[in-house]
């Protein structure tokens, strides 16, 4: 699901796009709307070849398990130089692991949440720009607070006394928000 609307969005610019999945049933629906698509196993380095990630720009990793997700980033890093990459996140750990590889990476829930967040406010009568703003500035002061934490992930009192500091950020910086709901 993460990765079709990925390539939906792709498609819709005409930037074609080649699928890998290891479901057939996928393979099949995906090669149906005339798409091109590989069934196997992404983290093999013969079937990304085969799906044409030598003369491919960008390589988004898309798939629901950290640790294949993982091992596609390392085995891309190690083969394709090129490459850029976009790895999907699956938790705020994986995303700190990423952070630290300096590979782009998208937390999977995160952008739903903040819909789900926007949406909560607008129906606390929040108008649709105020709304927007709040949900901004989160995600802004939240991707910086994740590089902040990244370096400290192992590090449970730091990681802890850098996320209370954040949670103090993010009170003061949305405090005056409160007060502006149009």
């Amino acid at each position: 699901r993460f990765g079709q609307v990925v390539q939906r969005v792709l498609s819709g610019m005409k930037i074609r796009a080649t699928v890998l999945d290891h479901d057939p049933n996928q393979i099949e629906l995906v090669r149906r709307f005339g798409n091109k698509a590989y069934y196997g196993d992404a983290t093999r380095l013969d079937l990304l070849e085969a799906a044409g990630v030598r003369k491919a720009k960008l390589l988004v990793v898309a798939v629901d398990n950290p640790e294949s997700a993982m091992r596609i980033v390392k085995l891309a890093r190690r083969h394709f130089h090129h490459l850029k990459l976009i790895v999907r996140a699956r938790s705020r750990s994986d995303a700190f692991e990423y952070h630290e590889m300096d590979v782009p990476s998208v937390r999977e829930t995160f952008g739903a949440a903040l819909d789900a967040a926007e949406a909560s406010l607008r129906a606390l009568d929040f108008g649709p720009v105020a709304a927007r703003r709040v949900v901004a500035r989160f995600r802004r002061h939240d991707e910086e607070l994740l590089a902040e934490q990244a370096p400290h992930r192992n590090e449970v009192k730091k990681l802890v006394a850098v996320s209370l500091q954040g949670r103090q950020d993010i009170e003061q910086l949305l405090g005056s928000e409160a007060l502006r709901k149009t």
